[in-house]
């Protein structure tokens, strides 16, 4: 699984479709996280996935999933 996948399927899939690809990697989200998620990272861009993602959004992320939770995410995208 690479970065760019992982933020193409957050933007394109449905919020079932993308709990479900989670899911598969061990993440689980329920469908009001998943809509949260979309809010913290409507304004991601491809620069993100080489300078990382800002930290004001990691800290929204957290406060919402909780750091065990960001850090599995985090690792499975790499950044």
């Amino acid at each position: 699984m690479n970065k760019l996948e992982w933020f193409e399927n957050f933007q394109s899939m449905d919020d079932r479709a993308l709990q479900k690809f989670a899911k598969k990697e061990d993440l689980k989200f329920s469908i009001e996280e998943i809509q949260q998620l979309r809010l913290i990272f409507q304004n991601a861009s491809l620069t993100w996935l080489f300078s990382g993602i800002p930290a004001a959004e990691l800290k929204k992320a957290e406060s919402l999933i909780g750091e065990k939770r960001l850090k599995k995410l985090r690792k499975i995208i790499g950044v």
